[in-house]
């Protein structure tokens, strides 16, 4: 492979691996935002039978029920964002080590002293 084909592959590479870094960040502040709403919804949820709990209002069972069982699901749903945006983590610096490698792997390839044109100037007898 010529110092082009490989310049040009390390190129492509840095360039996959700057996409891939942005759609991990991009999923990460989405991930961030979910979280944001299902707590706000869990701490509504939580106030409204707080509130019914104080005032000795008798709810429906099977509507505490149902709130209960929302809490649930919505607090399933913060531990798995919650471990997905761990492993995100892990991924996105992973692959900006990645990334900082064929950085440096280019500057080198591209700073090495075969960009020198040899030439034959002279006749040999």
């Amino acid at each position: 492979m010529t110092k082009m084909e490989q310049l040009s592959k390390l190129s492509h590479d840095i360039l996959d691996a700057e996409v891939k870094i942005a759609g991990i960040a991009n999923s990460m502040k989405n991930m961030a935002k979910e979280l944001t709403a299902l707590t706000m919804e869990e701490k509504q949820l939580e106030e409204n039978i707080a509130l019914l709990k104080t005032k000795k209002i008798i709810t429906v069972a099977s509507e505490y029920r149902k709130i209960k069982a929302e809490i649930a699901k919505i607090r399933t749903r913060k531990d798995s964002l919650l471990s997905d945006g761990l492993g995100l983590e892990k991924i996105k610096i992973v692959a900006e080590n990645t990334l900082e490698n064929l950085k440096n792997e280019y500057e080198i390839l591209d700073n090495s002293k075969e960009n020198v044109i040899r030439g034959l100037f002279g006749t040999k007898k």
